[in-house]
C-alpha cells in the first residue's frame, strides 16, 4: 500500500509550503480543487498545520500596521510643516500637547491669524507658528492678544510681508493710528483690519 507522501509528493511539498507562507486552508484548498478540509487531512501528513501560517499572518500584519503607521507620520509630518512651519514634535511641544485644531491653543489661534493676514489684509507672511509663539511669548502679552482693541501684531512697513524683522506688538489703537497715518483714502473711507495691520 502506497502512502500519501509517495502518491502526492509535490501536492504535499506545495500546502507545507504555502503553509508556511501564511495561506490560509481554504486558499490552498482553492488553488488545488480541494476543500478546506482535505488540504487539513493532508497538511497533517507532512507536519505542517494552518497554526504555522497564522503566526506568520500575525507577523505580517504587525509589519503592514508598523508600515502604515511610518507613513502616517510621515503624512502628518509634512502636513504640520506645510500649515505651521515647525515638526509635529514642535507643535505638540508648543500647544501643550492639544491638537492643533482644538479651539483656544496656541496653534488655532495662530492658523487663524494667519488667515485674517491671507485673506482680510490680502498680506504674505513668512512667520512660522514657532516664531509666532516667541514674538508673544517675548512680549509678555500673550493674554491681551488681538481683543478689541488689546495687543495686535502689526507689520511696521506695510509694503513688506509679514516677517519677523517687519513686525512689532502694539496696541489695537496705536495699529489703528499707524494704519490712518499711512492709508490713503479709497472713496471716503479706509479699513480697518481687525486682525492687526
Amino acid at each position: 500500500m502506497t502512502t500519501l507522501r509517495e502518491q502526492y509528493p509535490e501536492r504535499l511539498a506545495l500546502i507545507a509550503a504555502r503553509l508556511r507562507a501564511g495561506d490560509s486552508l481554504q486558499a490552498i484548498g482553492e488553488h488545488l480543487g480541494v476543500s478546506r478540509e482535505r488540504v487539513r487531512q493532508l497538511a497533517k501528513e507532512t507536519g505542517a498545520s494552518a497554526q504555522d501560517g497564522v503566526a506568520i499572518r500575525r507577523v505580517a500584519a504587525h509589519k503592514e500596521r508598523e508600515r502604515r503607521a511610518v507613513l502616517e507620520r510621515a503624512k502628518a509630518e509634512r502636513k504640520c510643516e506645510k500649515a505651521l512651519g515647525c515638526s509635529l514634535d514642535e507643535l505638540h511641544a508648543l500647544n501643550d500637547g492639544q491638537p492643533r485644531s482644538m479651539p483656544g491653543t496656541k496653534a488655532h489661534d495662530y492658523i487663524f491669524w494667519r488667515k485674517n493676514v491671507r485673506y482680510i489684509i490680502r498680506a504674505d507672511c513668512q512667520i512660522t507658528f514657532p516664531q509666532w509663539c516667541v514674538l508673544w511669548d517675548a512680549s509678555g502679552k500673550w493674554n491681551e492678544r488681538g481683543r478689541g482693541y488689546g495687543y495686535w501684531l502689526t507689520r511696521i512697513d506695510r509694503t513688506l510681508p509679514f516677517t519677523v524683522d517687519n513686525v512689532r506688538i502694539v496696541t489695537g489703537s496705536e495699529a489703528i493710528k499707524h494704519h490712518r497715518k499711512t492709508t490713503p483714502w479709497h472713496g471716503g473711507r479706509r479699513t480697518i483690519h481687525a486682525a492687526g495691520d
